[in-house]
């Protein structure tokens, strides 16, 4: 009995650690990879974007980190974004256009019934109210989560925030600090370079240049071939293909088809990378494609 009650407890202890240990933001370790697109119908996705920190600096009485993001894969395209810190679950930005004004962009102790004011972050006011508040398990770890509405729109989740992860919107790009006209989502989350999350909704951690709307892929579909010397054929037995367009990596349509297709398509593209977007009875398809 009494070897099973030291089992227990120590079971017990083991789990309210890791239900209560702290998942840092700001920290070296992290790094964060965003894909953002413009409001349209259907969407074109933009450029991956990365971000990470890499050095420290102090202003005032503060020590932050410094925050940089890049948007190729290489991580050549380097922009410096700002600082940030993080302090009793708060996490605090300084955007390099604004060096003299910090935000509250995080707060981890919000419960839910709770608000957060994010007035001052953006051109309107806006009162982020907070409707759900439970645990989700990453890789093993249990972090909080934190899902909010607007004040006159209770019934819509506008933001998600993960512990040690920030928005799922992106690190930079939670709601409150949004860019009108764009909309991001957070593609993966790694951390020492191991991927830690990744976005369900999206089959990789890159995507290059402009991408169609988000895939809703199906087995039955069959681009061949790829990479292509002349043209490319499509078909699905298993479902109505009702028209194809083809961008190039600009986002600029250079083809479109409606079925019956003869004779394939893309015979008279240059060479490059282009996508592919399909419209079928279940929704859009999207493949990348090379032209020889």
């Amino acid at each position: 009995m009494k070897r099973k009650l030291i089992f227990i407890t120590i079971l017990l202890v083991a789990n309210s650690f890791v239900f209560s240990q702290k998942h840092p933001i700001v920290d070296d370790k992290n790094s964060w990879a965003t894909v953002s697109y413009q409001k349209m119908n259907p969407p074109l996705y933009f450029q991956t974007r990365y971000a990470y920190f890499d050095g420290d600096s102090i202003a005032g009485n503060n020590f932050y980190k410094k925050v940089f993001e890049c948007n190729d894969e290489l991580h050549e395209n380097i922009e410096y974004q700002g600082l940030m810190r993080e302090q009793d679950d708060k996490i605090f930005f300084v955007p390099v256009r604004k060096p003299e004004t910090e935000y509250l962009f995080y707060d981890f102790s919000l419960e839910e019934g709770m608000l957060f004011d994010c007035s001052s972050n953006l051109p309107r006011p806006v009162t982020l109210y907070v409707k759900k508040v439970d645990f989700i398990e990453i890789n093993g770890l249990m972090r909080k989560r934190i899902q909010m509405t607007t004040t006159n729109d209770y019934d819509r989740i506008i933001d998600t925030w993960i512990e040690g992860i920030g928005s799922l919107g992106g690190i930079l790009w939670p709601y409150c600090f949004l860019v009108n006209g764009a909309t991001y989502e957070l593609l993966c989350y790694f951390q020492n370079k191991e991927l830690i999350y990744k976005n369900p909704d999206y089959s990789e951690c890159y995507y290059e240049g402009y991408l169609a709307a988000r895939s809703n892929e199906k087995n039955g579909l069959i681009v061949y071939p790829n990479p292509a010397n002349d043209r490319l054929v499509i078909s699905d037995p298993e479902q109505t293909i009702s028209s194809i367009e083809i961008f190039d990596v600009f986002g600029r349509v250079v083809e479109i088809a409606h079925p019956p297709l003869r004779g394939g398509l893309g015979g008279l593209l240059p060479p490059g990378i282009y996508f592919i977007r399909i419209q079928t009875e279940t929704g859009i398809v999207t493949r990348k494609i090379v032209k020889q």
